[in-house]
């Protein structure tokens, strides 16, 4: 099992990094989809009005 350790922990902080990035790409991402859909309700509503 240490062998086994050794020998994979780099891989294992090499997809950390990665996936650091990845989250606070995906944090945008949402934040962005939420603002585009409050923008289009927002116009839907006013051309209902």
């Amino acid at each position: 099992m240490r062998v086994f350790r050794r020998r994979y922990h780099p891989i294992f902080i090499e997809e950390d990094y990665s996936y650091r990035p990845r989250r606070g790409g995906f944090l945008v991402k949402c934040l962005f989809i939420l603002v585009s859909f409050s923008i289009v309700l927002g116009a839907l509503y006013f051309f209902i009005q």
